[in-house]
């Protein structure tokens, strides 16, 4: 009888102290989520928390400073797959992607990027340059998880525009050429909202 009520006053005094903190917690976590300035709000002009952990740099606006925006050059993005095809000049936001050596394994080049869901547009201009042949040309394909967005092929020496529209998790750029001494440049590569 005694083991059954030091137990019944162990459990009044668990509840006792239990109840207060659910409270405060509850408390704590309406103000975070509908009060202006919460942890995911933009209204501040500052990233959230978790949008920071995602990213290693600051996004770039339309002009170059930092800042949220409603885009993103890839220049500024870390790639999650094919970082050793990439060639960038510091201050610009090109981006070189050598072609592949024709080999039967190494046919295309596949460059991808996390979205993170954020991101809905891609454009780009691209250009076929490098040593190859002036009849060759270069083909560059956008991705969105895997599934084709967009294609532009172009002739060394000319230009192309190419965008996109889609959701999803990764964006993904494949580059397919006629000549191993091919390059894409891809000129003001951007994500957008």
């Amino acid at each position: 009888m005694t083991s059954r009520k030091k137990l019944t006053v162990a459990a009044e005094i668990a509840a006792i102290v239990a109840v207060p903190i659910a409270v405060v917690g509850v408390l704590v976590a309406a103000w975070a989520w509908w009060l202006p300035g919460g942890p995911d709000s933009s209204s501040t002009g500052e990233e959230s928390p978790s949008a920071i952990a995602r990213s290693s740099t600051p996004p770039a606006t339309v002009d170059g400073s930092p800042g949220v925006s409603a885009v993103r050059y890839l220049t500024a993005i870390e790639p999650t797959a094919g970082k050793s095809y990439l060639e960038s000049t510091p201050g610009s936001r090109s981006l070189r992607i050598h072609c592949a050596t024709g080999q039967s394994t190494d046919r295309v080049r596949e460059i991808s990027y996390p979205l993170y869901g954020q991101y809905r547009t891609f454009q780009a201009t691209v250009r076929a340059i490098g040593p190859a042949p002036q009849e060759t040309r270069i083909q560059v394909e956008v991705l969105a998880d895997m599934q084709p967005r967009a294609n532009v092929h172009v002739f060394k020496g000319q230009t192309a525009p190419i965008s996109a529209t889609f959701s999803g998790q990764t964006l993904t750029l494949r580059l397919t050429c006629e000549s191993p001494d091919g390059i894409a440049e891809l000129d003001e590569a951007r994500l957008g909202t």
